[in-house]
């Protein structure tokens, strides 16, 4: 039940990961820093295809941060 939104519509810290997931997956894990980490603790992204393009989504503590299509790499 996204209602038509693009991934990159929702608004910071409104979805968890797993609420994300439910409209969006399946999504591949990526980058990860760890719960110490300074700048950045407790922070995962992932990317999924959506609508035919690849994106990346970022989570701090399991909430939402961003959303954004992928650029092409050629």
């Amino acid at each position: 039940p996204t209602g038509g939104r693009s991934p990159s519509e929702f608004a910071l810290w409104s979805v968890d990961l797993a609420e994300f997931t439910e409209h969006f997956g399946p999504m591949h894990k990526g980058r990860q820093w760890s719960l110490s980490d300074k700048l950045l603790p407790s922070y995962e992204e992932y990317e999924f295809s959506w609508d035919g393009d690849l994106y990346g989504a970022g989570f701090s503590w399991g909430l939402f941060m961003f959303s954004a299509k992928s650029w092409p790499e050629n």
